[in-house]
């Protein structure tokens, strides 16, 4: 008997645990918190039981990687194996809404978080972090994926220069021309500087933790409150 669960993409915003999300935000940021990025054929995949980052066994589907670059984060062995959450072990299967799907052979860039303890490296973002590397007719290669901006082709030297430039901590449009500062003009040096908020002002508009205990031990007491006026007045009767 074979026993699978579903677990939808929006769920992994409530469990960081896992290393992964799924939602839709600029490429930059993608690259920019991604700890690793590398390139690689896939090689083969198999699934097993394993530990998350909180201690609990899940089923993950790993894959062998022969990486041929490291785009970001400490130089990489010629193998390495990834995983992502979800496949079937021992008659019990998981299924992952939105996560990536690689086959043997596939030649791909991967966005990928910290080494684990085990050696392994989660796939860092469902299907947002695997990009296919293709080839045009004319044979130069160019990267395809869901996170990419449909309006461009994406090339490999595009997304080394969006690693260099998140590492610098820019965050620079590849092919984009610089845009140079405007120069001062003397008078402007004369102009007064504008009147900061202090930050009681802040502090007067930010909702704290205390607030929302106080607001919802006042909802309880008001609550207490019309069940016992409802209890008299039903005794008085």
């Amino acid at each position: 008997m074979r026993v699978f669960v579903t677990i939808p993409a929006f769920l992994m915003l409530a469990a960081p645990v896992w290393a992964t999300s799924f939602y839709s935000r600029p490429f930059s940021e993608t690259v920019q918190e991604a700890p690793v990025i590398v390139r690689g054929r896939v090689d083969r995949s198999y699934s097993d039981w394993a530990k998350g980052a909180d201690g609990a066994r899940r089923i993950y589907t790993f894959y062998n990687v022969e990486v041929t670059e490291t785009l970001k984060g400490p130089e990489q062995p010629a193998t390495l194996v990834m995983r992502e959450l979800g496949g079937e072990k021992d008659g019990v299967g998981m299924q992952v809404a939105g996560a990536a799907h690689f086959e043997p052979g596939e030649d791909v860039v991967t966005l990928l978080s910290a080494r684990n303890s085990d050696g392994t490296f989660d796939v860092h973002g469902l299907m947002m972090a695997k990009l296919d590397v293709l080839k045009d007719d004319a044979g130069a290669e160019y990267l395809s994926g869901p996170a990419l901006d449909t309006t461009r082709k994406w090339t490999l030297q595009d997304l080394r220069q969006l690693v260099a430039s998140a590492r610098a901590g820019t965050a620079a449009n590849p092919g984009a021309n610089p845009i140079s500062a405007p120069k001062s003009s003397p008078s402007a040096a004369l102009k007064p500087a504008p009147q900061l908020q202090s930050d009681h002002d802040h502090d007067e508009d930010v909702a704290t933790p205390s607030d929302g205990r106080k607001t919802l031990f006042g909802v309880l007491l008001l609550g207490i409150l019309l069940i016992a006026g409802a209890y008299v007045a039903r005794r008085r009767r």
